[in-house]
């Protein structure tokens, strides 16, 4: 809509504002966040929230732990990236194409869109370089890592794969982070996972970045 057209600065900006706003009519922060997503005049704080924005609060709360343990490392890497606008007609093998990576690198660094189709004026981040390691997994990803602030929605999008199934595989429940090092079948169709293996050696879960970090979900 029209923040979309003013850009990224001043939409940025509107929902720091819209946020504060949220922050004086409820206290909890789950309940904050429930709000951003759904509008404030469809959470009660006497009403639990439901699964789907629950796991939206829980996925919110896991990148803020990301940052909080990381934030030197993750905005030194965010102020490489650049920005593209989708044209008209535009797919992510197109934007892929014009910025010079595989559709698979361009929807990683971009995990709010990488599960859907992309849309006209929507601003998409790539980076100046990519990790040999990195642009190899995503150009053949018979095997995929997982690295941290990866959750198992976002690499459903990346890979084409069906959500349940890669839950059920890891044993992952709706709100289970995916721990980072977990290797992820990528190349099996939707609905057809197998079983994956974890890491030979598999570094802190997302749930460890948050309890290092201080960061509880309540």
């Amino acid at each position: 809509g029209l923040t979309r057209l003013l850009g990224a600065s001043t939409n940025v900006e509107a929902g720091v504002k819209y946020l504060a706003r949220l922050q004086n009519q409820f206290s909890p922060e789950d309940y904050v966040l429930a709000a951003y997503k759904l509008g404030p005049d469809r959470v009660s704080e006497d009403e639990p929230l439901d699964l789907p924005t629950l796991r939206f609060v829980v996925q919110v709360c896991h990148y803020e732990a990301v940052l909080q343990e990381y934030e030197r490392e993750v905005r030194s890497r965010a102020e490489q990236l650049a920005l593209t606008r989708v044209g008209h007609g535009e797919t992510w093998k197109s934007v892929a194409r014009g910025v010079g990576l595989t559709p698979a690198v361009l929807r990683l660094y971009n995990p709010r869109l990488a599960p859907h189709a992309l849309r006209a004026g929507a601003s998409v981040a790539y980076p100046a370089e990519v990790s040999p390691a990195l642009a190899a997994a995503a150009a053949d990803p018979a095997e995929y890592v997982s690295r941290i602030g990866d959750t198992a929605e976002l690499l459903a999008g990346v890979f084409g794969l069906d959500l349940e199934s890669l839950r059920r595989t890891h044993l992952l429940w709706e709100l289970h982070p995916l721990a980072v090092g977990t290797r992820i079948v990528a190349s099996t169709p939707a609905g057809t996972m197998t079983s994956g293996r974890p890491a030979a050696r598999a570094p802190a879960s997302a749930g460890s970045v948050a309890t290092a970090s201080g960061r509880a979900i309540r």
